[in-house]
């Protein structure tokens, strides 16, 4: 006979001998008495999954569980309820979700609330429910003060402090059993104190007596006080000694008194002017202390002055410098020349009042006019003589005086750079400046947060001067949209830029785009001395995503001319002897003061010119600065009361003149 453990596979399971009858089991393994192996499974033999279900089980009673609850390992037996019970310890009726109720109830079943016997006797041992009144009656059952209250030591419901009942009821200790030590922050006493014993070390009993002597008042501490005992008391005429001691105030002490012999006060009051000698008295004498005791300076000469020379040095006569004196009419000095007299009296008309009047001059939109002067801030050319003057170019945007460039177009070199789109590199060199973006030199693709374009010069290497660059007409520099950009000018020797930004900076502009960028932006070379082999121009500051163009560029290798600037005449009421000139200047490159930037007034229309020794005085933050000449002694000159300011440049120095201050006296 075969069987199966899985419908598959068959094994021979009881094997019968037709000759001999005799029954064998091929499958099965014994060892011991025992099955070691059962279709091929070695070992004890074990059910596997599937050999044995649930079903299998027969005989079970009704409301049974199958365990054990013999003593010693074997067979499965049907435990009732109770022996599971037992096994597992739980109550018989437990439920896992008792309400509050439910276990209160419990509880209360389990513990008997406490009697009124049993809190009197206080001797129970068994465990007792207590109320809160039921504490309370304990508690107060069995204090141990035997004041038969319901509360403290006293009898007194409280908290943590010790109070009496009522006022004057109770001791704190008695005479015999005392508190060793007590410590409090304050003490407040209504009834008397005795004191057995010292207070600090003293004894308060046997020396109290002496305070009793002290009257009302007596707080002599107090200003009060003493004005009011002092206030109409009668003070008794007494001859005194001369070294009897009188109380006054202490000088170095103001709230203190101190004693001094009476002979001192009576010296003090017979003291009189005469009793000071100081070695002199002749008349003009000054008294001055030195430090250690009064002295006496002489009179001086006749026209000098009394000058101090500050703490820690005596004073002295002093003769003003370059002479005159403080006594002529008009209170100042009687020298001839103004500047003198004010420079002397450390008078002077400020620096920063010039700068002030070119200030509001400007605001005003015109030259203003001062006492003696005028301050011409150049808001238009109304005092400058065009005529006269040389090689300048005003600038009426910005209200100011510049040396005129040379008109010298750079041409011939190869385009250079990135912008390849649109137009190419030639749609910005086409003479062109009013053209759309997408006709212009163009870049829209790669790195878009720069571009730049130029010219390769190497065969002619060239200086350059300034370039003039225009956007598009209906972009600007950066189409669809206005950033704020930079134009920086670039030259280079040698091999070409690798990079937008591979050579020399010779400056930059940095503004806001616009859509329309058809007028001209203009960068000036730093550098208008070195030839280049190549030069262009980067933009940069671009969104990254959006592209860039240039419509047209102008390079110019132009120099700036010597410039030569005069005033119209401003007439004088007489015939002046100096003059002062102020000059607001922004140099744009390094120069000589004095040399490249040159003043001059003259008193005679402009046929004589004496030159300002100019100084720098104020420096602002665009670089401006305020030069001055405060005294140009024009008293050689022709005599005249034209008077007339002119301002050179030499050596092609590109430095803008913003305003111009003279006055005369």
């Amino acid at each position: 006979m075969k069987v199966s453990p899985d419908g598959t596979t068959f094994y021979d399971g009881i094997v019968i001998d037709k000759d001999t009858g005799t029954v064998t089991f091929p499958n099965t393994t014994f060892s011991g008495g025992s099955v070691s192996s059962v279709f091929g499974r070695a070992g004890a033999v074990t059910a596997t999954t599937g050999d044995y279900e649930i079903t299998h089980i027969t005989g079970m009673p009704t409301s049974h569980i199958a365990g054990r609850n013999s003593a010693s390992t074997g067979a499965v037996e049907a435990l009732t309820a109770s022996q599971t019970r037992a096994l597992i310890n739980v109550e018989d009726g437990a439920t896992a979700d008792q309400s509050d109720t439910e276990i209160e109830t419990a509880y209360n079943n389990r513990v008997a609330q406490v009697s009124g016997g049993e809190i009197t006797a206080g001797t129970e041992t068994a465990i007792r429910r207590f109320s809160p009144a039921d504490v309370v009656a304990a508690i107060a059952a069995h204090e141990t003060g035997g004041g038969g209250g319901t509360g403290d030591e006293w009898g007194d419901v409280v908290d943590a402090d010790i109070i009496p009942d009522s006022n004057s009821t109770r001791d704190l200790g008695t005479d015999t059993l005392r508190f060793a030590n007590s410590y409090t922050d304050d003490l407040y006493v209504t009834d008397n104190i005795t004191v057995g014993g010292l207070v600090d070390g003293r004894d308060i009993q046997a020396d109290g007596t002496k305070l009793d002597g002290i009257t009302a008042l007596a707080d002599v501490t107090n200003e009060a006080n003493v004005l009011t005992a002092l206030h109409g008391a009668t003070i008794t005429s007494a001859s005194i000694s001369t070294s009897d001691k009188v109380l006054v105030q202490d000088v170095d002490d103001s709230d203190n008194l101190k004693t001094v012999t009476a002979q001192s006060i009576a010296d003090l009051a017979t003291t009189t002017a005469t009793d000071l000698n100081f070695g002199s008295d002749a008349q003009g004498d000054i008294t001055y202390f030195n430090g250690t005791n009064y002295a006496r300076l002489a009179a001086g000469t006749s026209g000098q002055f009394l000058k101090t020379q500050g703490g820690g040095a005596d004073p002295v006569w002093e003769t003003i410098p370059g002479g005159g004196d403080l006594l002529s009419s008009n209170n100042l000095s009687d020298l001839t020349n103004p500047a003198t007299a004010r420079a002397n009296l450390g008078i002077s008309a400020s620096t920063d009042l010039f700068a002030l009047a070119l200030r509001v001059a400007d605001l005003e939109g015109d030259a203003l006019g001062l006492k003696d002067g005028i301050a011409d801030p150049f808001d238009d050319e109304t005092d400058v003589d065009t005529a006269t003057s040389t090689n300048e170019d005003y600038d009426a945007v910005n209200h100011l005086y510049k040396p005129a460039l040379s008109d010298d177009t750079i041409t011939g070199g190869t385009n250079i750079g990135d912008m390849l789109n649109g137009g190419g590199l030639a749609g910005a060199f086409n003479g062109n400046t009013d053209q759309v973006s997408n006709t212009a030199a163009y870049k829209s693709t790669g790195d878009l947060t720069f571009a730049y374009i130029g010219k390769d010069f190497s065969a002619s290497p060239t200086t350059i001067g300034y370039v003039n660059i225009y956007g598009s007409n209906n972009n600007g520099y950066i189409n669809s949209v206005n950033p704020t950009i930079t134009v920086t000018l670039y030259g280079k020797n040698g091999s070409a830029p690798s990079s937008y930004n591979d050579g020399t900076s010779l400056g930059a502009i940095t503004f806001a785009d616009t859509t329309d960028e058809t007028i001209p932006r203009q960068i000036m070379s730093s550098d208008m001395a070195t030839s280049y082999d190549f030069i262009w121009i980067a933009v940069t500051g671009g969104t990254g995503s959006n592209g860039i163009n240039i419509t047209e560029l102008e390079f110019s290798n132009a120099q700036f001319n010597n410039m030569a600037l005069q005033s119209e005449n401003f007439t004088a009421d007489s015939t002046p002897a100096t003059a002062r000139l102020c000059l607001l200047a922004k140099p744009n490159e390094t120069i000589t003061l004095n040399t490249n930037l040159k003043g001059a007034v003259s008193r005679d229309g402009g046929t004589t010119f004496t030159d300002a020794v100019l100084v720098p005085q104020i420096n602002y933050s665009d670089g401006s600065i305020l030069y001055e000449d405060p005294d140009i002694n024009i008293s050689g000159q022709p005599s005249g009361t034209s008077m007339r300011w002119k301002v050179t440049t030499t050596d092609n120095k590109n430095i803008e003149l913003t305003g111009v201050v003279l006055q005369w006296s």
